[in-house]
């Protein structure tokens, strides 16, 4: 009998922690900008930082570090025990289509960085 890894929202988890994305409650509206960012159900990402006061939180996606808001954080439903280091450092061979090997997220982080 298999049992499916535990899934929780990014926002409860502890710094350091690795794992894929297992789902967005896309019907918040912030949702299409964290897809956009590459928040994508089995995108690789890990949980860098939190900011002071109930700040930003910082996460490692694509091969960039980008801030997200705690409300967008929260929309993030991850599933542990599923790191997938080939897709974590994929941002050298990613498929935007443009011949630079940038993936979808670290094209998105410059926008988002800009």
């Amino acid at each position: 009998m298999h049992r499916k890894p535990a899934t929780t929202p990014l926002v409860d988890l502890p710094i350091g922690t690795r794992a894929s994305v297992r789902a967005l409650r896309e019907t918040d509206p912030a949702a299409r900008r964290l897809m956009e960012l590459g928040v994508v159900p089995g995108a690789a990402i890990e949980l860098t930082g939190y900011a002071p006061l109930g700040g930003a939180i910082r996460v490692r996606l694509g091969g960039h570090q980008i801030a997200l808001r705690r409300e967008e954080a929260a929309l993030i439903e991850i599933r542990l025990g599923s790191w997938n280091e080939d897709v974590a450092d994929a941002a050298g061979s990613g498929p935007t289509g443009d011949g630079t090997g940038a993936t979808v997220a670290s094209s998105a982080a410059r926008v988002f960085a800009a």
